[in-house]
């Protein structure tokens, strides 16, 4: 019920009244998507700094959320800190291995810096925890094509194809 009056609000573009209200649910009613919520509105806001400090928050209440990671790491990511926003990504997928839009993320974020072997061995270490999982695969193709290893590329989309033979993907 908070998140769609927010929603309203926000639609109205009376972001005052969104934030007040978001911060009414956090106290009354929290959750991990009121924290991501409200993190959301300071980004778009372009409140950096409260931005910032939702999601540490929100972190230390819900470290098995795995969005709040993703965007904490944005945040880093989009301030220039790139070491931080790297290891943020690392403890993301320590606190949610199972997430697999963590580790697309940080493997994209890798592939963005050009740093290849990084986002493959990232992906590597997500299929062993995530085993016959599509997008795991799909994405470490987009590395091989993205790092123009077209012979790897193959061979990794020939096992995707032995271990996830229904895949649409």
């Amino acid at each position: 019920m908070w998140l769609a009056a927010v929603k309203v609000e926000s639609e109205n573009k009376d972001y005052d009244r969104a934030r007040g209200l978001l911060t009414k649910a956090r106290e009354r009613a929290s959750t991990p998507r009121v924290w991501m919520k409200s993190a959301k509105l300071e980004r778009l806001l372009h409140e950096e700094e409260a931005e910032f400090k939702l999601l540490s928050t929100g972190l230390e209440e819900y470290p098995q959320y795995y969005r709040l990671w993703i965007m904490l790491a944005q945040h880093h990511s989009r301030k220039g800190n790139l070491p931080l926003a790297r290891s943020t990504y690392k403890k993301g997928t320590r606190h949610c291995p199972s997430a697999i839009d963590v580790w697309v993320c940080s493997a994209k974020f890798e592939i963005e810096q050009k740093n290849y072997s990084k986002a493959r061995s990232i992906l590597e270490a997500a299929r062993l925890k995530n085993p016959a999982n599509d997008q795991l695969f799909l994405m470490g193709i987009r590395v091989e094509r993205a790092a123009n290893n077209k012979d790897a590329a193959q061979q990794l989309m020939a096992k995707a194809f032995q271990e996830c033979p229904t895949s649409g993907i």
